[in-house]
């Protein structure tokens, strides 16, 4: 079974980006431009590090959901979170 995956990319604006694949391929986040490929590979570093112990906060409530799961758990819940999102249109691709 294939792996969630990081993309680095340059952009249109010579700027380095890296994109997080879910294993069937489908995109799930974009980063933002990095002005050196050193620093777009210390976001993901970040990612993968803080991806760990992300919190979910509801926008409307404010309530906060914590998990304690690895990284690879937390790739799963991130790339179903991202799936519903834009299945109901609230985040969409670039």
């Amino acid at each position: 079974m294939a792996k969630p995956s990081f993309e680095v990319f340059k952009d249109k604006q010579n700027k380095f980006r890296f994109r997080l694949k879910a294993p069937n391929g489908e995109i799930i986040a974009v980063s933002q431009g990095y002005k050196s490929k050193d620093n777009c590979m210390k976001g993901i570093k970040s990612v993968r590090k803080n991806a760990e112990k992300a919190e979910v906060v509801e926008k409307e409530t404010g309530k906060v959901t914590s998990w304690d799961v690895d990284y690879a758990t937390a790739i799963i819940i991130l790339a179903s979170l991202a799936a519903a999102l834009f299945a109901i249109g609230v985040i969409a691709l670039q």
